[in-house]
């Protein structure tokens, strides 16, 4: 018993000190100019329209990872005979609820496109809905209008859909520009 721990010690020491050795020696000057040579070229491709797409493709992949997992959840529970009736109403009462709140954000974001901006995502946190619009076009003395158009468009879509109480949210507008 005491020859096999002094051989895994001694096997794990070597490992540590080896990776240890090999994380300190610094990188050769190729690789650096390489690397530095490809994060150039990839800035040079990146103008303002592809930057607005990227942050808004972000922000509905985030959105959607989120109800994707929060609706997974909820239907394993449902699939499960662990949970209690009970617990299972609950859970589909929550299904119910996020695949109402996904298509309500997806909805005012069709909504919301009506008045033309380059991108518009729409997300609820809390008790509101966070609309952040990018409008290359938008000059300040546009914003109140916008923003009113917003709101207008907004109540509309939650007065003519059956949104239940997604209805007592309120907007909160970011404009956003590159």
């Amino acid at each position: 018993m005491n020859k096999q721990v002094v051989s895994f010690l001694s096997l794990f020491s070597l490992v540590l000190v080896l990776s240890i050795y090999y994380v300190m020696i610094p990188a050769s000057r190729e690789n650096i100019k390489n690397v530095d040579n490809q994060i150039s070229s990839n800035n040079e491709e990146l103008t303002i329209d592809n930057a607005s797409n990227l942050f808004f493709t972000t922000l509905q992949e985030n959105r959607k990872t989120r109800h994707d997992e929060v609706k997974n959840t909820q239907i394993d529970i449902l699939a499960s005979d662990q949970y209690t009736n009970q617990q299972k109403l609950e859970a589909r009462n929550k299904l119910t609820h996020e695949e109402l709140l996904e298509t309500t954000e997806k909805g005012l974001e069709s909504a919301l496109n009506e008045l033309e901006f380059n991108d518009v995502f729409v997300e609820k946190l809390d008790n509101y809905f966070y609309v952040t619009a990018y409008d290359k076009t938008l000059k300040s003395d546009d914003d109140i209008l916008k923003v009113v158009a917003i709101s207008d468009i907004y109540n509309n879509y939650l007065s003519s859909h059956d949104v239940g109480v997604l209805a007592n949210c309120k907007p909160i507008v970011y404009f956003v520009s590159f």
